[in-house]
């Protein structure tokens, strides 16, 4: 039997930002492997068809164990771990396609959320206290949330709903460093996979 599958996504740059703190760790993480897990990454776009790449991945043939999505949260100043997908925009600004919705569903007629069905209590024993992270009930309303509510959608709705999904919020390698949210993302990449 072959190792647990991984899907762990990360975004481009967006709006006035050069990089994305996302996907420097997508390929950090791609370029070092994690011990016991088949990493299977993709960096998304900012704008709606990223927002639906994982949904689509996940309708295809193929099986994942887990699925992690990292975005980066600019005016963070700690890891946040969202536990909720909320089936609302409420956009403070454009995507890069230029849409900005201030207002509505993301899906019509869905659910008004979508709480994470991850090993919240395995999770939380494998990071212990942390400064640098905190437990949130709110993903925003950009193309983060979108893309947390449309994949735990897709998942709830497949043949395997109980394959966890998640969504860390990353702030700035200034606020934390790199190598913190590198071996933050890698334990919970592991807890996910049921390999801790």
């Amino acid at each position: 039997m072959g190792h647990p599958r991984l899907l762990l996504t990360g975004f481009y740059p967006f709006s006035n930002f050069t990089e994305n703190i996302s996907k420097m760790i997508v390929d950090e993480i791609s370029t070092r492997g994690i011990d016991g897990v088949d990493i299977i990454p993709f960096i998304l776009t900012v704008d709606q068809n990223g927002s639906m790449l994982p949904s689509k991945i996940i309708g295809g043939n193929e099986n994942f164990s887990a699925v992690l999505l990292l975005g980066f949260s600019y005016d963070s100043d700690v890891i946040r771990i969202e536990i909720i997908g909320k089936n609302e925009y409420k956009m403070r600004i454009p995507d890069n396609s230029g849409r900005r919705i201030e207002k509505g569903p993301i899906i019509e007629n869905g659910p008004v959320e979508i709480l994470t069905n991850s090993p919240i209590s395995t999770i939380e024993l494998a990071i212990g206290e942390s400064d640098f992270v905190s437990w949130s009930r709110d993903a925003g309303g950009f193309v983060c949330n979108e893309t947390y509510f449309r994949t735990l959608m897709v998942v709830s709705n497949s043949q395997e709903p109980n394959t966890p999904v998640l969504f860390v919020h990353l702030p700035d390698k200034e606020t934390v460093p790199l190598d913190l949210q590198l071996e933050l993302v890698m334990k919970i990449s592991k807890c996910l996979c049921g390999i801790i």
